[in-house]
């Protein structure tokens, strides 16, 4: 895996995760998801970070973009 792709991110982020380290693991899933929009895993747990981070306004704007995302896929 190269360093910048998204599954590397998305690794890097849930390791953060473990770490309790949100504001970090939200970066590394928020690159993961600028790397691949259509990245669903790396989409929910940016969502759960914006929200124990009390992101709302960010968490809402997710939602969507999630939701946008699984109905893509099942086109």
């Amino acid at each position: 895996l190269s360093p910048n792709s998204g599954p590397a991110m998305l690794n890097l982020g849930v390791a953060r995760v473990k770490q309790n380290q949100p504001e970090a693991a939200r970066d590394l899933f928020l690159q993961a998801v600028r790397t691949n929009p259509r990245e669903i895993p790396a989409r929910i747990n940016l969502l759960k970070m914006r929200i124990e981070l009390k992101e709302w306004k960010a968490a809402s704007v997710e939602v969507l973009q999630l939701w946008r995302a699984l109905r893509n896929r099942t086109s």
